[in-house]
């Protein structure tokens, strides 16, 4: 792959965030709106018989069900979306594809798709998006006035869509991106205000890189990245090709 048009397809794939109709679009309609009233975790990872106000549980630290969905494109690469710069928890830091919380009476992969529609505009249909773990993360911020407990459950979707399609050591950049952004599984929109910023692809042996580097542009990953993302790296990589 022309190492130009890779940088510059770094640089520049932004706005990712229409439908990917062709092949995401569910069957099963829209996802629905949420109240923000959360899932809480029983010790034994069973829902409690009464959720939480997000205020509440953030102050206090109470242990609460939330989702990440990756979505990786078949030739390798991951889309990260960068948070908006008020948000409360890592202002600014680019994240994984699609995350949020898990609403009180709500399952794990509903609340997946529904997070997803609502922060990048795409349609992920649930046969194509893959549980692969769960783990729980405890995090402190803003001076210990932000307690982030969670019962993370993580998804995978492989988009039959390859970057590498449009690269071509003879095109420039920019004829590469217009045919990038034009393919019909790709639609181009704005992503949610006040949650995503923007988006951009990069590639799972980059991002891996990112991760233990501590990368100060990233959401910082959990003490034991190694263990907690492994699953992901190790489902991705058997099912898509390596950076050439």
């Amino acid at each position: 792959m022309c190492a130009r048009v890779l940088d510059a397809l770094r640089s520049k794939v932004k706005d990712v965030t229409g439908a990917l109709h062709a092949h995401l679009v569910s069957a099963h309609g829209a996802c629905g709106t949420h109240t923000e009233k959360l899932d809480l975790v029983a010790d034994d990872g069973s829902s409690l018989p009464e959720g939480g106000d997000r205020a509440v549980v953030h102050r206090d630290g109470i242990l609460h069900r939330v989702v990440h969905l990756w979505i990786v494109t078949r030739d390798g690469f991951v889309l990260l979306q960068r948070r908006d710069p008020n948000k409360e928890y890592y202002p600014d830091r680019w994240d994984v594809s699609s995350a949020g919380h898990v609403d009180f009476g709500e399952q794990p992969r509903h609340a997946a798709r529904r997070e997803c529609v609502e922060e990048l505009g795409i349609a992920v249909a649930d046969e194509d998006m893959h549980e692969i773990n769960t783990y729980r993360y405890r995090d402190i911020t803003n001076g210990g006035t932000f307690v982030n407990f969670e019962h993370v459950h993580v998804y995978v979707c492989i988009v039959d869509l390859k970057v590498a399609d449009f690269c071509d050591n003879n095109e420039n950049a920019e004829d590469v991106f217009s045919r990038f952004r034009s393919h019909p599984l790709v639609a181009w929109s704005t992503p949610q205000a006040g949650e995503v910023t923007d988006v951009a692809l990069v590639h799972l042996d980059e991002l891996a890189d990112l991760l233990r580097a501590k990368d100060g542009r990233l959401v910082p990953m959990r003490p034991d990245c190694e263990e907690t993302m492994q699953p992901f790296f190790e489902y991705a990589r058997a099912r898509t090709a390596p950076l050439a």
